[in-house]
Formats: C-alpha cells, sequence, structure tokens
C-alpha cells in the first residue's frame, strides 16, 4: 500500500469514527467523496416532516420505459403532479419540491442535488417498468442497497444508464470505485444512516397496495440507483408498474388507477408521518426488505426436495387487532435447528424457553400482510421461529436471541439459507427498541 493510500484510508477511518461520536455533520455534493452540498444533517434532531421532494423519472429526450401507447416519463410526470397536489392540499404545512414539473431531461445528480439543497425529509422518485415478457406485472418498491440479486440489478442498470445522456456524465460521477474499500466503507456509513426509514415507508406503500388497491406487489427490494445513492435523506424509488404489460399499461394511464395508486401513497404517507412524528423512537429501527410470492426474491421455483409436514401452528395470544403494535401470536416449532458451525455457539436454554418479558435480540426473516406458507425447504428444521403482529404485517423472527454478536451470526446463516433480507431487530418486555440502545443494555 503505498503512503498516499494509506494516509486517505486513516483519514477515512478517522472522519467516520468522529462523525459517530461526536455527531458531526458530513455532507456531500455530488459524490460521497465531494465536499460542500448544503447543510443536511445526517442524523436529523428534529422528526416532523416539512419538505418532500417528488422526482418524475426520466424526462426530455429520456422517454424512459417504453408501452404500445405510451412512456414512462408522461405517466410518471402525470402521478408526480397529482401526488403533489394530494399532499399540498391534504398537509398544507409540508413544502412539496419537484425535480420536474415539465417534459425536460434533468440529470441524475442534479435531482439529488435539488433534494439535498432542500434539506428534505423525504425523496420519492416515481418510475414505471418494462420487462421482456409481457405478462410481467406489479409494482415494486426499491431502497438503496449493495446486496442485489440479477433482476434488481438489470432494474437499476436500465435507471442509471441516463446518466450515458448527460454531457459530463464522467465528472459528475467519478470517484466512486466498486473495487476500493474505502470507497464501500463511506457509501455504508451514509447508505444505513437513512436506510431504516426508507424501508418503513417502502413497506408502508406496498401493503397499503396489496391491502387497500388489491394491486399485485412485487415487493420491497434493494438496488443501487445513482438517484438514491446521491441523497442525504429517507428515499425510495418506485415502479409503479409494467408499461410493457398492456393491461397495467392501460391502468396506470387510467383516472381510475392513477388515483388509486395516489391513495395508496397518501395513505403509506400518513402511516410513515405518524411513525416519525408521534413515535421517532420507531423511526430508527429497521423494518421490512421484503419480496412477494413469485418476485425476483423469492422465485416461485424451488429445488424439490420431500414433502415435509411442518408442527402445528401454537397460538399464544388473541388473533391480533389492526391496532396492534406488536404482538407475539405464534411459536412455529420446526423441528432441532442445523447444527451451528463450530465457531458460533449454539443457543442458550435460556433463549429456547425465551418469555418475551426481557431483552432480546430476533432475527427477522420476512414479512407479509398475510400468513405465509412456511413449507417451503428454506423454512425447513428453523428452531425458535415465531410469528409476530405488528402494524398489520406478520413478522417472522428467530427470536429469544441473547447476545447481538450471535444474532449477527445467525442473521448472516439466515442469508445463506435463502433470506437475503434477514436482519436483526431488538425488544424490551416485549416493546421493539431500538438497536443501538438493545446493544447498550445488554452485554453483547
Amino acid at each position: 500500500m503505498s503512503l498516499v493510500n494509506f494516509a486517505l484510508k486513516c483519514k477515512t477511518i478517522f472522519l467516520i469514527v468522529l462523525s459517530i461520536g461526536l455527531g458531526i455533520n458530513i455532507s456531500f455534493a455530488h459524490m460521497p467523496f465531494g465536499g460542500g452540498g448544503g447543510d443536511h444533517d445526517v442524523k436529523k434532531n428534529a422528526d416532523k416532516i416539512k419538505k418532500v421532494v417528488l422526482d418524475a423519472g426520466h424526462g426530455g429526450k429520456d422517454s424512459g420505459a417504453l408501452g404500445s401507447k405510451s412512456k414512462e416519463k408522461d405517466v410518471v410526470l402525470d402521478l408526480v403532479l397529482k401526488l403533489g397536489q394530494e399532499i399540498e392540499r391534504k398537509y398544507p404545512d409540508i413544502e412539496v419540491i419537484y425535480t420536474r414539473k415539465t417534459d425536460k431531461f434533468v440529470e441524475l445528480h442534479e435531482r439529488a442535488e435539488i433534494a439535498n439543497k432542500a434539506n428534505a425529509d423525504l425523496f420519492i422518485s416515481i418510475h414505471c417498468n418494462a420487462a421482456g415478457s409481457h405478462s410481467a406485472c406489479g409494482s415494486e418498491t426499491f431502497v438503496l442497497g449493495l446486496h442485489r440479486n440479477d433482476d434488481n440489478l438489470k432494474v437499476a442498470k436500465r435507471e442509471n444508464a441516463a446518466i450515458l445522456l448527460e454531457e459530463n456524465y464522467e465528472e459528475n460521477y467519478e470517484g466512486f470505485d466498486p473495487n476500493s474499500e474505502i470507497s464501500h466503507i463511506i457509501l455504508n456509513m451514509y447508505q444505513n444512516t437513512f436506510l431504516d426509514r426508507s424501508l418503513t415507508f417502502a413497506n408502508s406503500l406496498e401493503t397499503n397496495l396489496v391491502t387497500k388497491n388489491k394491486r399485485k406487489s412485487r415487493g420491497v427490494k434493494q438496488a443501487g440507483f445513482l438517484v438514491l445513492r446521491h441523497t442525504f435523506m429517507p428515499s425510495i424509488l418506485f415502479e409503479a408498474g409494467f408499461l410493457t404489460n398492456k393491461e397495467e399499461e392501460q391502468y396506470l394511464n387510467s383516472s381510475t388507477g392513477q388515483s388509486r395508486i395516489i391513495a395508496s401513497f397518501i395513505d403509506a404517507f400518513e402511516d410513515y408521518r405518524n411513525q416519525i412524528e408521534n413515535n421517532p423512537h420507531l423511526a430508527d429501527v429497521k423494518t421490512d426488505v421484503q419480496s412477494a410470492p413469485g418476485s425476483a426474491n423469492n422465485p416461485t421455483k424451488e429445488i424439490k426436495h420431500a414433502p415435509h409436514k411442518v408442527s402445528q401452528v401454537t397460538t399464544t395470544s388473541p388473533r391480533p387487532s389492526e391496532s396492534s403494535e406488536s404482538t407475539l401470536v405464534a411459536s412455529v416449532n420446526n423441528g432441532p435447528e442445523l447444527s451451528p458451525a463450530p465457531s458460533q455457539n449454539p443457543m442458550t436454554k435460556k433463549q429456547k424457553e425465551f418469555s418475551g418479558n426481557e431483552l432480546e435480540f430476533c432475527v427477522q426473516l420476512a414479512a407479509t400482510p398475510k400468513k405465509a406458507n412456511l413449507s417451503a425447504s428454506k423454512w425447513r428444521n428453523i428452531q425458535n421461529l415465531s410469528i409476530r403482529y405488528e402494524k398489520g404485517m406478520y413478522k417472522y423472527q428467530i427470536t429469544g436471541i441473547e447476545k447481538y454478536s450471535d444474532a449477527n451470526k445467525m442473521k448472516d446463516r439466515m442469508k445463506q439459507r435463502g433470506f437475503e433480507g434477514a436482519f436483526v431487530v431488538a425488544y424490551n418486555n416485549g416493546n421493539r427498541v431500538d438497536i443501538s440502545e438493545a446493544v447498550g443494555m445488554s452485554d453483547q
């Protein structure tokens, strides 16, 4: 390692430690390595939502996805303008900012810059999807992420290809080296800062589309969209549906279809706003990266195994109502867990007999609006698997883990088994708490 590279690495690590320890605001302009770019705090002190940026994807010389009769740039502009009008009507105290209100080309870094300079509290980018198969349909909502499967990567590549139409794209996006350890340290630092809230809004949006509008959801996913990578606030990229599907194209262009999508956005925004403003502690807790059945993250085609019997679910509390915040509704006994790796600690007796009346770490594997079918092979032999009902979702968790380090090891094992969206959550006396708080309360 050269002296210059060593010095740069030391400086970077020092800045990261300093920013975490002292809460220093580190702002960037166009890239994670630039300077300036506004006074947006990495961790906002105020939880009140005051500004929302709405981004209509593509525009001008960039048509985006093409349907048989429509262009993505036109459909999403209609949706954005209608959504903005509805937010302004229902929430007059919230300022709505648009990256474009006409058919014009706006570079990706400029869209993020608009949001950063405005010190916005939420960034919503709306798009339409496309696929080689005319049968592909359904909405999906993306948050920024480094873990990507092939299908997620294809969507990100298509949306990110817009930078090739920019005159100075080499200059605007230079500096990020995917092979650099330092680059990934910085990217992970600011990516995870707002990931929790991004997931909260994304999950609420897809849930509302499914439960209230009966739309097909392809789930909440993570991918490396440039427009999300450059925003320093909770951000989502929403794919409203497939213009390559004739029925869905007609729906997306109809006043009825657009009104229903806007209504789901407003309901999701209200849910998100209530969580952030009325209970900000919940806002810092990770939510669900999930996949609808048959989506890219949860393919229906699986390796065939001999049929196995799933043990009967034992209900431990009454059926939850919609007002239930967190209710452990069932414990699933799937038989003995696979033997832990030598470097991993087996579950203790205390973990196995956990009563829910103390601090515990859990590994969340999935979340669904309706109870899922647990007969798939990857659900086999998971010990301490429980179903928890929270905010209209059934959450499938490995419960009763005493140490955060053990929970992280279990999370990694579950990802290897096919639960790509697995993550660690924490509860104290049955109430969900922030991970950092839980770690401070435990002995690691």
